[in-house]
């Protein structure tokens, strides 16, 4: 029997998270190859893969982080982020956890390293957005109005325009509308709302 993405109990890994791991390897370029695997001695806590390119010059390597995220398919992060194998510890900012017992021998850190490779391997899906959602004419008003572009960080890491009108969908809608006061109706966050998830707005 072959084995697959799904066979092997492998998770998918939000862009979100991915974005949010790559923001601290230093150095290195990710290729947005990712997977995740649950660490079933360790209670909430899931392993996630990640392949980058160290220094942007050699082959590329996969290193191994832990997170206690809710949920690595869900697109609200809301875990810590520690280093488990070499390549996370040596290359990037994410440290260890104090008195951690959890490695590469660890079960389920092998196995989501693995589950990158496997067939059927892919990031999650984002969620759905409005009924007749133009996502392409949403990126080009927000770059246009509000000034809002795709950021590529020095690690390589890229912030998309819709993986932060995701983030402020997120959000609480009272919170942004109190921290951004009179600028309220102008804002990028109230256009990014109306579009993407205007049931927030209720």
């Amino acid at each position: 029997m072959v084995k697959t993405f799904e066979s092997e109990g492998c998770i998918p890994v939000s862009e979100e998270l991915l974005e949010s791991i790559s923001s601290g390897i230093n150095f290195s370029k990710i290729t947005g190859r990712a997977a995740g695997h649950n660490a079933p001695d360790f209670g909430q806590l899931t392993f996630v893969a990640v392949e980058f390119v160290p220094n942007g010059t050699s082959d590329p390597q996969v290193a191994v982080f832990a997170t206690n995220n809710d949920d690595i398919s869900n697109r609200k992060l809301n875990g810590l982020i520690v280093s488990v194998d070499g390549f996370a510890k040596n290359f990037s900012d994410w440290g260890e956890m104090p008195d951690a017992e959890f490695s590469m021998s660890s079960r389920g850190a092998r196995e989501a390293k693995d589950c990158i490779s496997l067939p059927g391997a892919s990031l999650a899906e984002p969620p759905p957005t409005a009924s007749g959602f133009d996502e392409a004419q949403f990126i080009k008003i927000s770059g246009d109005k509000y000034g809002q572009f795709d950021k590529t960080f020095d690690d390589g890491s890229t912030l998309t325009v819709m993986g932060k009108a995701r983030a402020i969908c997120d959000g609480n809608v009272a919170t942004m509308k109190s921290n951004i006061g009179e600028n309220w109706e102008s804002s990028f966050n109230k256009f990014a709302i109306e579009s993407v998830c205007p049931e927030k707005l209720g």
